[in-house]
């Protein structure tokens, strides 16, 4: 069963029902004798996965900054190379 269609997606109300659904069946599914010895390793795998997903993230966001800081500096400099050319004009135009 999908938990997830457009229509699930659109209504939050459903959404939300089908998560609780989810989790109680993961629940009950995992609190089942034979589980109960597999339910340690189950949650290091996910804790694992949800690990490198957050470290990919963090090495996006990494990447993302280190690029809006490379063009902050960039507009900086030309920001400092206008100012120093108004300048020299302004020093033209009261000097002469």
């Amino acid at each position: 069963m999908e938990l997830r269609t457009e229509d699930v997606l659109s209504n939050e109300h459903q959404l939300m029902l089908n998560q609780l659904s989810f989790e109680l069946a993961e629940r009950q599914r995992l609190t089942t004798p034979y589980h109960m010895s597999l339910t340690p390793l189950i949650l290091v795998f996910r804790l694992d996965q949800k690990k490198k997903e957050l470290t990919q993230q963090k090495e996006a966001l990494l990447k993302e900054s280190k690029t809006k800081i490379a063009t902050m500096e960039s507009v900086k400099t030309q920001i400092d190379m206008l100012m120093k050319v108004r300048d020299a004009i302004l020093s033209i135009c009261f000097h002469a």
